[in-house]
């Protein structure tokens, strides 16, 4: 560990630190940059920056104790190199946290999660943080850009994520090419998909509705080229060769209650249909509208198709 502390300190009614010139402290290749004032009294002032370039995110996880990590990241595996410029300005004390913001940056990031069965691969991200400890709500991120990709999907996004320490409010917009094997452990258990989705999305939603998939207690839109979709659900299987999607969650007029959830437009350039035992058909090109109930909630289709 070696460190260089240019300092002045004055005396008044409190104590003062004030740093003459950046103080940089460094453990094996890790080296933090700090400068700025700390008022040191009844409770602490702070006014400082701090910044940190390329740590490497795998072997500064080694140097943490492994009680602290083998919970953590007992199923995760995480790497890549991340950069941050901070400021950190107000009180320290007992009851009052000071407020940090802070710009962040990653680059040739990776991720694995052994429930999952991908690793997500060249992940970017550039984003502004606002952390207020002392408001649940007050936090927020904004997100410049983030970037990732699996062997078969990517993804990019751009938005802002509200309520950082509490139900976090997403608003989000992406342009994504997936795989839907890739998502299928976010899928019901009885429908089975095949095939490549691209285009945008955009979606506001809290987390706790997103991970328990009440997409309707959201607003999604999206623009979607779907190609060679095979959808298995049950009894009923739908093959769309190629088919331009659009769609908004919830369905905003719907033409009546039982189909509420989604509202979609769909030009395939071919559509077949078979529901075992009961009917097979082909249809040609067309434009058709279709509204459902929640499928992710309800193992009843209601449907209405124009």
């Amino acid at each position: 560990v070696s460190a260089t502390l240019p300092i002045g300190v004055s005396k008044r009614e409190a104590v003062v630190v004030k740093t003459n010139a950046p103080i940089v402290l460094s453990v094996n290749e890790f080296t933090l940059t700090l400068s700025g004032m700390v008022s040191l009294g009844d409770s602490i002032a702070l006014d400082t920056q701090a910044s940190l370039a390329n740590w490497q995110i795998s072997p500064l996880l080694a140097l943490l104790p492994s009680s602290l990590t083998e919970d953590l990241l007992r199923d995760i595996t995480v790497d890549g190199s991340v950069s941050l410029n901070a400021h950190v300005q107000g009180m320290y004390g007992d009851s009052v946290m000071p407020v940090v913001d802070a710009e962040i940056a990653l680059s040739d990031g990776m991720g694995r999660y052994s429930g999952l069965p991908y690793t997500l691969e060249n992940v970017g991200l550039v984003a502004d943080a606002h952390i207020d400890l002392n408001d649940s709500t007050a936090s927020r991120l904004h997100i410049r850009s983030l970037a990732a990709n699996t062997q078969n999907s990517s993804v990019e996004a751009q938005g802002d994520v509200s309520e950082l320490m509490d139900d976090m409010l997403l608003d989000l917009r992406l342009k994504a090419d997936v795989s839907l094997p890739d998502i299928a452990y976010f899928l019901p258990e009885t429908l089975h998909a095949d095939g490549q989705v691209g285009g945008s999305l955009a979606a506001k939603i809290r987390l706790s509705d997103l991970t328990a998939m009440r997409l309707a207690k959201g607003r999604i839109s999206g623009d979607l080229r779907l190609r060679d979709i095979a959808v298995q659900n049950d009894s009923l299987s739908v093959q769309l060769p190629d088919t331009r999607l659009g769609l908004q969650i919830p369905n905003p007029k719907p033409s009546r209650k039982q189909v509420g959830w989604l509202y979609a437009e769909l030009q395939p350039d071919s559509v077949a249909l078979d529901m075992t035992g009961t009917l097979a058909a082909t249809l040609g090109k067309a434009s058709m509208l279709v509204e459902t109930n929640d499928i992710m909630a309800s193992d009843v289709l209601c449907a209405a198709v124009d």
